[in-house]
């Protein structure tokens, strides 16, 4: 980003207020959840972005190499990442620093697969960085960072935000963290164009102390401005027009199908209170899968679930008029409570 480009950016006076105050509630709600749910599924982010790297075959691709870190990083837990080396198309290459106060922040790549846009970030800090570990559990590593940014895309002015509030990904060293941060577009209103840019200004970057639920952490406070292009490969997802819905007014508008998730679009009555129906999804044995995020609307809702390496084939998605629990299989659910069912095969 050029000076020109930074001096439209206006910054609010009271800049350091609303960071302390942004860093504050997040404190407040780390104290409410003392277990992360990002140390529970550490990498999952990176593995998503990654699994769409393996599904279209990399090796010496320009994408492996721009994303060298993320790579080696990814390997270290799934050591059978292999391509034919075909050129990526989908991928923009930013390679893109800028250093305020000590941290230098560099943007790599933005992918698209068409319903979710990933950033490929790089942190690399003068001073050390702290609780990388748990004091506690030593085991326990920390895989995230937690942006206060502003974001916008090029050809809207509604709201993005990174899923789950963070950056997630590894600390190579004292001084360094690469990670990856998703934004989920699927329900901006307006189109989303062949061509975009994805402007960001990050205003603070936090490492949470997860040995300390009184600790904010280490915060680090600045100004890293970047306006990086997109282009979009909506090849990688695949749209599966269902538009079922039962006498309850209870369906499936249509699921997309991509490498690293599964998004199912459901319908249901416009004055259906949120918690009169849960939304379950099983896999083609009657497994209940988890259901990463399920964002209710006025008449619809979107449900994600996150892949993590796995390969489905068919899921039966169900309406129930109980809540159950995560690990029930279907086949011990009385079928009284069942509002809404149907199979669909994600292979055709």
């Amino acid at each position: 980003m050029n000076k020109k480009d930074l001096d439209k950016i206006n910054l609010p006076n009271n800049l350091d207020d609303i960071i302390d105050e942004a860093i504050n509630m997040a404190h407040e709600d780390k104290k409410k959840n003392k277990i992360n749910k990002g140390y529970k599924k550490v990498f999952k982010t990176i593995a998503a972005s990654v699994a769409i790297v393996i599904t279209l075959g990399i090796g010496t691709t320009t994408l492996a190499q721009g994303i060298s870190n993320i790579k080696i990083m990814f390997e270290e837990i799934h050591d059978s990442i292999k391509g034919n080396g075909s050129s990526l198309k989908y991928e923009t290459e930013i390679n893109k620093t800028v250093s305020n106060n000590g941290i230098g922040i560099t943007i790599s790549e933005a992918i698209y697969d068409g319903q979710s846009l990933y950033i490929t970030y790089k942190v690399e800090s003068k001073d050390a960085f702290k609780y990388i570990k748990d004091d506690k559990f030593p085991n326990v590593v920390n895989n995230q960072m937690l942006p206060l940014a502003d974001i916008k895309l090029s050809f809207t002015d509604e709201k993005i935000i990174e899923r789950n509030g963070r950056i997630e990904g590894k600390f190579i060293d004292d001084h360094t963290f690469i990670g990856v941060g998703q934004y989920d577009l699927i329900d901006l209103k307006k189109p989303i164009p062949n061509e975009f840019e994805f402007i960001t200004t990050i205003n603070a970057l936090a490492i949470e102390n997860m040995s300390s639920s009184d600790d904010e952490g280490q915060v680090f406070k600045g100004n890293w401005g970047f306006k990086i292009p997109v282009k979009v490969e909506k090849s990688l997802t695949k749209e599966i027009d269902i538009n079922d819905v039962n006498e309850r007014g209870l369906g499936i508008n249509k699921i997309y199908n991509t490498p690293s998730e599964i998004k199912i679009i459901t319908k249901h009555p416009k004055d259906m209170e949120i918690m009169s129906c849960m939304l379950y999804v099983f896999d083609e044995n009657g497994k209940m899968i988890l259901i990463e995020s399920d964002k209710w609307y006025d008449d619809y809702s979107v449900a994600t679930i996150i892949k993590d390496d796995r390969d489905f084939h068919k899921i039966r998605v169900e309406f129930w008029s109980e809540v159950v629990k995560g690990d029930e299989e279907r086949a011990n659910v009385d079928k009284d409570i069942i509002m809404y069912s149907k199979e669909i095969n994600l292979d055709n």
